[in-house]
């Protein structure tokens, strides 16, 4: 896609974990927008047969629909099929600063949102998933992993900061 580095996107990585080498999918897309944006609100106030009526409708934003879209194109370029099984996610939110308002939760939705259809058939298939909040200076995108939960060693998950930086090195 026009617009994007070349690094967006997903594709097939082979993940050293446990001592063992597990194929995982690697995603890599521009920070969503937030929570907090991602609902529009529409303040309706018309009349039905004699009864005037007034309301808010709430959808998605413009903003957030326009990630969407991008981010599962994407998702797409990848050419990979979907997953029919439970998945583990691991999830990695990159801010380019510690401002205090940095939550990463708030990005979580528009990311799993991207991935139904894309990835997984249906949310119904994330068993589990972890998230994590990282700082690279003037750097902002989500990055995962996504693998087939029978394939989860139980030992704890650590990317270190310079695996990080390369990617982020190749963000502009």
């Amino acid at each position: 896609m026009e617009g994007y580095p070349k690094i967006f996107g997903q594709q097939m990585v082979r993940l050293p974990l446990d001592g063992k080498k597990i194929i995982a999918r690697r995603i890599i897309l521009p920070m969503p927008p937030s929570e907090n944006k991602r609902i529009a609100v529409t303040v309706t106030d018309k009349y039905f047969r004699t009864k005037r009526y007034s309301g808010k409708r709430y959808h998605n934003s413009t903003e957030y629909n326009s990630w969407l879209h991008a981010a599962k194109s994407l998702l797409k370029k990848g050419g990979l099929g979907l997953y029919d099984v439970p998945v583990f996610v691991w999830y990695h939110v990159i801010f380019p600063d510690l401002r205090t308002v940095r939550d990463a939760q708030n990005r979580e939705k528009a990311f799993f949102d991207s991935m139904s259809g894309t990835v997984y058939t249906d949310d119904k298939h994330i068993w589990e998933h972890t998230t994590v909040k990282k700082v690279i200076k003037g750097k902002s995108f989500i990055h995962a992993f996504v693998f087939p939960l029978r394939d989860m060693p139980m030992c704890r998950l650590v990317i270190d900061d310079e695996y990080l930086q390369e990617i982020a090195e190749q963000i502009d």
